[in-house]
């Protein structure tokens, strides 16, 4: 498991790194001299032969890949809410849901005189992303927790917790991330984008039954009476290529749960229960590859291992592994440069379901827990901009790396060659995924592959 999920570890060495790379950042304005596996001799016209420099660039350092199943990653208190299922060809199911506290937005509720419920409508407010076909149909279901959650824990994507076995709301719907929701054709009132689904009256009833009493009386007693929801997707009859996973902004004050209702006083009021930054919240996902080619891949019986395949939502990454780049320190009069690991989607994998618009590229320790690459705090610490490092989808369908300084720390010993793994960027909130070409695909041009930028003296 890896425990920090995308939060890594913060590489203590970063300045000693850079200074031992410092004396080669000259030579960087050489790289546009390519010669591939063959020298190619520059100023030989104006510099003594025994001044002569070199630069070359080789794509044959051996490169190893392989697809492995993802155990856990931290899932709480994430920027977005995940809602939805899609069936993949490749991936099969992939289903995303979550648990979240509710939240009094004021102390010492009272409803006034003989309150009598109207409704109670769950609202869950959409980011305006999705990743898959809006057109699918998904049936909500929403549960009340029974098992507290507390906003001081860490939860995973594993994580579960106890509910009423009885939805307390369900509906079969679409996701229209884009379209206003009209409250009153009259008056053109409308809200912002998101679902509303009607709840079970005697859940509302529930709350308004404590008018005035000690439950109602502070979020620490309404959380321990009200334990929170779970919301999730019910959809076992989708087909092949179907389906949606739904981006959803609950804390921006759209989401959670509108109290309609009146009192001896007043009719038609609306006491507001919301979700916010101050409720803890968990994505919870689920994988089911059973029969599909990342079964096979993840259990080591593939017919072959051409391709590599990544999942969001703590589903499926790619170790990357470089076992002879220590070789590269065997010759003294040679500076390594510049290095680029270079990977390549695989042709038409993403017509159904597109490929994420970037990737991360992560080291491992010798624990196996994921850390921050040095070239990847040097992209953002010192030039203020992570394409620097690389990540970002090209207009090519390849995705790119810079790894020299981490390749150079490997060379002088500072590091082990533990490795590397290569995982879709924004793991907790994205539902994407994709397939790339590996170092042993058929197709020589597309092959996962090093560039190693090199000097001779």
């Amino acid at each position: 498991m890896n425990p920090h999920g995308p939060n890594f570890k913060v590489i203590s060495v970063l300045r000693k790194a850079f200074s031992f790379s410092a004396k080669f950042l000259f030579l960087l304005f050489l790289t546009g001299f390519y010669a591939c596996n063959k020298p190619t001799p520059i100023g030989l016209e104006v510099q003594p032969s025994q001044d002569q420099i070199g630069v070359y660039v080789s794509d044959t350092s051996t490169v190893m890949a392989y697809t492995f199943r993802n155990d856990s990653l931290r899932s709480d208190e994430t920027s977005l809410a995940l809602l939805g299922s899609y069936v993949d060809p490749e991936f099969g199911k992939a289903e995303a849901s979550f648990y979240t506290q509710l939240r009094l937005p004021t102390a010492n509720v009272d409803f006034g005189t003989n309150p009598v419920l109207d409704s109670v409508i769950f609202t869950l407010g959409y980011k305006g992303t999705y990743y898959g076909d809006t057109n699918a149909v998904q049936t909500v279901e929403i549960y009340e927790m029974t098992e507290a959650m507390h906003l001081d824990s860490n939860y995973y994507s594993n994580s579960t917790f106890q509910t009423d076995p009885t939805p307390i709301g369900t509906a079969t719907l679409k996701f229209t991330p884009n379209t206003v929701v009209v409250l009153d054709t009259d008056t053109a009132d409308t809200l912002a984008p998101h679902i509303r689904i009607a709840l079970d009256p005697a859940f509302g009833q529930k709350i308004l039954a404590e008018s005035g009493g000690p439950n109602l009386a502070d979020n620490i007693a309404f959380q321990e009476f009200l334990k929170g929801l779970y919301v999730k997707v019910n959809n076992p009859s989708q087909s092949t290529g179907d389906g949606c996973i739904g981006y959803f902004n609950i804390i921006n004050g759209v989401s959670g749960i509108d109290l309609h209702y009146s009192n001896d006083d007043a009719d038609s009021l609306v006491y507001p229960i919301t979700i916010g930054s101050f409720a803890a919240r968990s994505n919870h996902f689920e994988h089911d590859y059973t029969g599909t080619i990342v079964e096979q891949h993840i259990n080591g019986t593939a017919p072959d291992t051409n391709l590599l395949y990544l999942s969001a939502m703590a589903g499926v990454s790619a170790k990357i592994e470089l076992p002879f780049i220590e070789n590269w320190a065997n010759n003294p009069k040679r500076s390594i440069n510049r290095v680029e690991l270079v990977m390549t989607l695989d042709n038409g994998s993403d017509v159904t379901f597109p490929a994420p618009l970037k990737v991360q590229l992560v080291g491992l320790d010798s624990a196996g827990a994921w850390t921050t690459l040095v070239d990847d705090a040097y992209s953002s610490q010192v030039y203020l901009d992570s394409r620097y490092f690389g990540g970002p989808l090209q207009d090519d369908n390849t995705y790119h790396f810079l790894i020299t300084l981490h390749t150079n720390r490997i060379l002088s010993g500072e590091i082990k060659n533990n490795g590397m793994v290569l995982v879709v960027s924004g793991n907790a909130i994205s539902g994407s995924r994709l397939i790339l070409n590996g170092p042993q695909s058929p197709l020589a041009g597309s092959r996962m592959k090093l560039k190693v930028t090199y000097t001779e003296f």
